[in-house]
């Protein structure tokens, strides 16, 4: 029996702690660790190509971007510093906590065989923690550290021998030194890794800056394009920028946008509507800008009309000295007038004219599409639309502003050269 007993609390020891760190895989723990450290290193590399010369990756994302490496770096180090054989530190004490433990409690072990038996120990030892007995051919299935310490009480409460006793406390306080050296691996205090990075705010500002954008503008843009994705339509950031310079808000722009989607906003007499193309744009802007038009001349009809007995146009309209003539003679006409409804067109298009100059970006469109405004058609000097344009193929658009009951007459402008007619259709007084 006592020898049973004292093989049993070996042959646990060596099945449960001893066999498997034998057995640990520590040349593929080692690649890991190795793999690991090199990851990180390839990383570090990578990123910084971003702000290697001779083009540096700079702005306020980059800046921010850096800073945040930085503390991932550090964070990384303080983890798993690597000073041994590449090994990290904690890889590294690990290992050696575990063969340590083999090389120091295997010969324990073996002194403790053919020892005298302790009777109470071999009986605590061979209860499991529901205090069922083993068989024969069982081992305990009781934690490593428990089957020690109740060995060990076990052989103190029973007065065991002096000489087994303290092989039993070596054996124990061999096993705890490694417990506590592991317990201490898993405690290690961890670094605070960085918050996650959120660029969202410095690359708005970077692109502001690149695409001469304010931020206010830049969040127009942003704004917009989110609520037109999230909705469906397709999106060309060309245009939403070019609608934000015009100073246009994100609800306007959107409105703008699924208009011209939809394709409710202007009458193609000639051409086929494109997707969002340069042809749409164009006359969406300008069909935009009619609407926009049609509805100031009410406004301001509306304060010239309420004028007290004697006050002056001026003081309730300022700007008026800025505005076209062809708005100032027709605030001043009566609806009975016979050119009424005819200068309130001409109204219209000369305001539209007036503020299509002063988007931002005309002048680039200008240049680059030979925009022009209220000339006449090459090879046809008596055929005058308000807007034209050329396409890089060369074909020429036409947009003419005009109210609906003048819409047919626009097709005098299908002549050679014009591939597309556009009427954009203004309101009545």
């Amino acid at each position: 029996m006592a020898d049973a007993t004292v093989s049993a609390f070996i042959q646990a020891l060596q099945e449960n702690l001893i066999a498997p760190l034998q057995q640990m895989p520590v040349a593929q723990l080692k690649l890991l660790d190795a793999t690991h450290n090199q990851s990180v290193v390839d990383f570090q590399n990578a990123m910084g190509q971003l702000y290697a010369p001779p083009g540096p990756f700079q702005g306020h994302a980059a800046g921010a971007l850096a800073d945040a490496l930085a503390n991932y770096y550090a964070a990384e180090n303080k983890l798993s510093s690597y000073t041994n054989d590449e090994l990290s530190d904690r890889i590294h004490l690990f290992i050696q906590f575990c063969q340590q433990l083999i090389s120091e409690l295997e010969p324990r072990l073996k002194a403790l065989q053919g020892s005298d038996p302790v009777a109470l120990a071999g009986s605590t030892l061979m209860t499991t923690e529901t205090g069922s007995a083993l068989g024969p051919d069982e081992t305990p299935a009781a934690p490593l550290v428990q089957i020690a310490i109740a060995c060990l009480v076990g052989t103190v409460m029973i007065g065991a021998q002096a000489w087994q006793e303290a092989k039993l406390l070596d054996a124990y306080n061999t096993m705890h030194q490694w417990e506590m050296n592991m317990n201490g691996l898993a405690a290690h205090p961890e670094p605070t890794l960085p918050p996650s990075l959120d660029l969202s705010r410095s690359v708005t500002v970077d692109i502001t800056s690149l695409s001469g954008l304010n931020i206010t503008q830049q969040q127009v843009v942003n704004d917009a394009i989110a609520q037109l994705t999230a909705e469906g339509y397709y999106v060309d950031q060309w245009e939403i920028e070019a609608l934000a310079r015009a100073g246009y808000n994100a609800a306007t722009i959107v409105a703008l946008i699924k208009s011209l989607n939809d394709g409710h906003t202007n009458v193609y007499l000639e051409g086929r509507p494109t997707q969002s193309g340069i042809v749409d744009f164009f006359a969406t802007l300008v069909t935009f800008l009619t609407l926009e038009a049609t509805s100031n001349l009410r406004f301001l009809q509306a304060g010239y009309e309420s004028r007290k007995p004697g006050q002056s146009i001026r003081s309730v309209i300022p700007n008026y000295d800025q505005l076209p003539k062809s708005v100032q003679r027709w605030l001043l006409m009566k609806p009975s007038d016979p050119l009424y409804y005819t200068e309130f067109g001409n109204a219209v298009e000369d305001l539209v004219d007036q503020r299509i100059a002063k988007v931002p970006g005309y002048q680039s469109w200008a240049r680059q599409y030979s925009l022009k405004l209220n000339q006449p058609l090459p090879g046809n000097p008596r055929l005058i639309p308000d807007i034209q344009f050329r396409l890089p193929n060369g074909c020429i658009g036409v947009i003419d502003i005009t109210s609906f009951a003048q819409v047919n007459t626009k097709q005098k402008y299908n002549v050679n050269g014009v591939c597309y007619i556009i009427v954009a259709i203004h309101g009545l007084p």
